[in-house]
């Protein structure tokens, strides 16, 4: 992996801990409690079960540039890198993840606004096609933007955190 690849997952997987906890709370309303038959409580001691209501891959994109949001009130996605690695736009049009968790880090290295993204929602609406704006690093890595106020009136916003609910209304 390149030097540069490893140290950005590296410093992302730092916030591990808080995306679960985050991801923990979102999709508890993804799964369902209901009770057994009597024939399972009675041949498997279960009195309830827990059943998944949703099968499906996250993938996640943390940024520290946190004053950006407030400047674009958008996500971004690796467009292209110089090294020629594959970016997430190119493994977002090959069908993955199915949703995709994008949070922003605060001064005190805390995620303080966060969102869920239905992916499949924004390959079905060609969201991929029209990026809200398109920019570069200083590394050469450009970087498509969409405005998180159009993904949501495209029905592609699943969850967020309070402190985005501003973003809707842009």
């Amino acid at each position: 992996m390149h030097e540069k690849i490893q140290r950005d997952k590296e410093w992302a997987d730092s916030y591990f801990p808080q995306i679960r906890e985050i991801l923990k709370g979102v999709f508890e309303s993804l799964i369902d409690v209901q009770e057994a038959s009597i024939e399972e409580d009675i041949k498997q001691a279960t009195d309830y079960k827990i059943v998944n209501v949703a099968n499906f891959s996250i993938g996640c994109r943390i940024r520290k540039d946190y004053d950006n949001l407030f400047k674009y009130g958008d996500v971004t996605f690796r467009l292209s890198r110089p090294s020629g690695s594959k970016t997430e736009m190119q493994k977002f049009r090959e069908g993955k993840p199915d949703w995709y968790f994008y949070g922003w880090v605060n001064s005190d290295s805390k995620i303080s606004h966060w969102v869920v993204l239905d992916m499949d929602k924004i390959r079905e609406n060609n969201i991929l096609d029209s990026p809200d704006n398109i920019r570069s690093n200083r590394d050469g890595t450009k970087f498509a933007g969409f405005k998180i106020h159009r993904l949501s009136d495209n029905g592609c916003v699943r969850f967020l955190s309070l402190s985005m609910d501003c973003y809707l209304r842009q």
